[in-house]
């Protein structure tokens, strides 16, 4: 059983007919005055879609951030690994989701953001239908930045490297 004063990160892995698609999920900081919550934590997703007030525009990179209820409830929901337990004894859990969610937020979008702040991709990285870019690229890379601000250890020499779970929480 989780203690009651913490917060966790995921990484999670859905498929649908046509897709596969990857986010970074955050738990909600339990309140023990509402035992039965409104929501369990936000996803964090990259989209490539039309802007939410001009739905004819083109569509572009935004990063998503969805509250959810149950995430596990989810139909297409094939993984979800959690990468870290946030540490109540390291300070207060909302300034430490503040911080995840500060980090998440710095993450390039977009295959051309990504190569000017992080360098190229790979040959074949990328959806080429959505500009070269995916989720995927967007949640390693997430994943790598909240490792170099000292949130989650990924357990490799470079962050990015290796096999994508062979990460340990941070401790």
């Amino acid at each position: 059983m989780f203690a009651s004063s913490t917060s966790f990160l995921f990484i999670l892995n859905s498929i649908t007919n046509t897709s596969q698609h990857r986010g970074i999920f955050l738990t909600h900081p339990p309140l023990l005055t509402i035992p039965d919550p409104r929501f369990s934590g936000t996803l964090f997703h990259a989209s490539y879609t039309p802007p939410p007030d001009s739905p004819n525009s083109p569509p572009s990179w935004v990063l998503e951030q969805r509250v959810v209820r149950d995430v596990s409830s989810s139909q297409s929901l094939v993984l979800l690994y959690r990468i870290c337990t946030l540490d109540p004894e390291a300070g207060p859990i909302e300034e430490q989701c503040d911080r995840v969610r500060e980090v998440l937020d710095q993450v390039p979008l977009g295959r051309a953001n990504r190569e000017a702040q992080l360098g190229p991709l790979r040959e074949g990285e990328g959806n080429k239908v959505l500009e070269g870019y995916d989720c995927v690229i967007w949640t390693i890379d997430a994943m790598s930045a909240l490792a170099a601000a000292g949130i989650i250890n990924l357990g490799c020499k470079k962050a990015g490297k290796g096999p994508m779970f062979s990460f340990r929480p941070a401790a």
